[in-house]
């Protein structure tokens, strides 16, 4: 029995389980599979070991050989872009098309609804907004709340959305947050976590030009360092971050905005060793 492909987020994987699927149900070698596809045995070793990239010829191929249909066809073709690609908005793009395909939404669900929460600012805003003294759930209420300004009907779909997503449960015109837990480990988290530290930036370059002074704090260090002192850096934020949140579990006062604090540590240069002449 061939391997289901929307069960892979890797097309390299997929390659792999179905040579042994073939190996069990035909008796195939590697040489074998590779004769059925028409390329070299040696291309086909070096493409599941992340030597080569499947060019789109042997994307096409592929998927004529292995009977896959329109939608599991479309789904490879996208994978492949996901799992290739060098640019982080191919890579979101290319999951967003993925997370129009049932078969996806259906075997990845935890995946897909950690995408698509932590790919939209607004989802998080709005349901952190929940813990405001004064809210009131109706769109007009959160889009006067909110900063920068957003279209009324984009805010009633988050709304929707949150509803739906039961993120956000409302009796009696009161609304209340359910805790959730968001799969960490997958690659398709720490993309969409990437995506969301992005629009968090974007807001923050924005606050810049829009926002009082006295409403934001945005500092910032340029130094050179040893790789130990880097270490140490590290330490400092990560502590600062437990700090903030320990902060946050023990403020009883009431809640009138909502902010994101951002810690970010990156380099300008890289440590590569110039090669001497």
């Amino acid at each position: 029995m061939k391997p289901d492909v929307y069960q892979f987020l890797d097309y390299r994987i997929y390659l792999k389980n179905a040579g042994e699927s073939l190996a069990k149900e035909k008796s195939w070698s590697l040489r074998s599979w590779s004769k059925h596809l028409g390329i070299s045995v040696s291309l086909l070793s070096l493409v599941i070991s992340g030597k080569r990239n499947l060019t789109l010829d042997m994307q096409n191929i592929f998927c004529e050989k292995m009977k896959l249909s329109e939608s599991q066809k479309k789904y490879f073709l996208l994978l492949v872009v996901y799992n290739d690609s060098k640019d982080p908005d191919e890579k979101v793009q290319a999951l967003q098309s993925m997370k129009r395909l049932k078969g996806f939404r259906e075997a990845s669900q935890n995946e897909f609804e950690a995408f698509e929460y932590l790919t939209n600012w607004l989802y998080v805003v709005i349901r952190e907004s929940v813990f405001l003294h004064d809210i009131e759930w109706n769109a007009e209420w959160i889009q006067a709340k909110l900063w920068p300004k957003i279209g009324i009907q984009e805010i009633q779909r988050a709304m929707d959305y949150l509803i739906r997503k039961k993120y956000v449960q409302v009796e009696s015109q009161k609304p209340t947050v359910k805790d959730f837990q968001i799969n960490c480990d997958s690659e398709i988290y720490r993309i969409s976590l990437a995506q969301f530290h992005r629009q968090m930036f974007e807001r923050g370059i924005e606050s810049i030009e829009s926002v009082d002074r006295d409403k934001r704090l945005i500092l910032g260090h340029t130094l050179a360092t040893s790789a130990e002192a880097k270490k140490k850096i590290e330490e400092v934020i990560l502590g600062t971050l437990a700090q903030i949140q320990k902060i946050e579990a023990e403020d009883s006062g009431l809640k009138d905005e909502v902010y994101h604090i951002g810690l970010a540590s990156f380099p300008l240069t890289h440590s590569d060793k110039l090669e001497q002449k």
